[in-house]
């Protein structure tokens, strides 16, 4: 995928340039974290956020999703995880998920 969104400046909503994959990625990560609610992130001491690009948000279908391709893979760890994640509202569980989520999205 070459569409990442464009890296949009916080302050101004300015559109700056396309976003790289890593920036889409930090982006996805810092809304994953709950660190900011908009993806918010500092890039060279410039406060910004990627619009556009695969979505970022993870969602319990999501995980759910992630839960029966695992099983059908024989991933029965991932199956686990994604449970705890759904089930018991664990918190590390929801980020590793939302990880493996993540870089599939960003790899497609």
């Amino acid at each position: 995928m070459s569409d990442y969104g464009i890296l949009t400046d916080f302050w101004t909503g300015k559109p700056i340039r396309p976003a790289t994959a890593a920036e889409w990625r930090q982006c996805a990560d810092a809304l994953i974290s709950r660190a900011a609610a908009t993806g918010l992130f500092s890039l060279a001491g410039r406060d910004v956020f990627v619009e556009g690009g695969p979505v970022a948000e993870v969602s319990d279908d999501n995980i759910r999703t992630l839960r029966v391709k695992a099983g059908a893979a024989g991933d029965y760890d991932q199956v686990e995880l994604c449970s705890r994640a759904i089930n018991d509202a664990d918190g590390d569980a929801r980020g590793e998920c939302a990880r493996v989520i993540l870089d599939n999205r960003q790899e497609s």
